[in-house]
């Protein structure tokens, strides 16, 4: 869904990860500007996707319904854009 907007927005999309597996792959090796981490991949967070990210010094905001006060503790400085949905990961 997230993805399928910025593409009407002629945003290029460089990469999907549907498990916290993909998603560390995709953090240590992509170039994106900026990363959208959703804070849930399945029963995981991407914390430590967001860690792998910041060490690279590459900018990212999280896609979460929790305020910051129930964000992980490594999330809860970062930037983050309210989600209102839930729906399931594509996993593309």
């Amino acid at each position: 869904m997230v993805c399928d907007t910025l593409e009407e927005l002629r945003r290029k999309v460089v990469a999907e990860a549907g498990t916290l597996k993909e998603a560390i792959g995709v953090a240590r090796l992509a170039e994106f500007d900026p990363a959208i981490l959703d804070l849930r991949l399945g029963d995981e967070t991407t914390e430590l996707v967001a860690e792998i990210t910041r060490g690279r010094g590459l900018p990212f905001f999280l896609l979460t319904g929790h305020t910051s006060d129930g964000l992980p503790g490594g999330c809860r400085n970062a930037p983050r854009l309210e989600s209102r949905f839930h729906a399931p990961h594509s996993g593309r």
